[in-house]
């Protein structure tokens, strides 16, 4: 019975490991998406004031992204923008711009 508890923990201590691989897999991909912006020309700076100006002309978090996503720009993690994404920028826009 022990054994099988044993082999147990082992299984999930790989799959873990596999999880784990993946996502440090998919940072990889995305920051690399996000320096290839930045070698463009893309300038977080420009971004944070393109949010704060058509969030004050009373667009929407949704239009805002579909804007954004638009005109080529990514988000902090290399990928597409969503409202979320928006709504979390304007909120702690520290992120993105350091």
């Amino acid at each position: 019975m022990a054994e099988s508890g044993t082999l147990f923990i082992s299984a999930l201590k790989k799959v873990n490991e596999a999880d784990d691989l993946s996502k440090k897999r998919a940072r990889i991909r995305n920051s690399k998406r996000l320096h290839e912006s930045l070698r463009n020309g893309f300038n977080p700076h420009m971004v944070m004031g393109l949010i704060y100006k058509t969030r004050a002309g009373g667009m929407s978090l949704r239009q805002i992204a579909e804007l954004l996503n638009g005109h080529g720009f990514v988000s902090p993690y290399g990928k597409q923008f969503y409202a979320n994404t928006v709504r979390r920028l304007l909120e702690d826009p520290i992120d993105y711009v350091d």
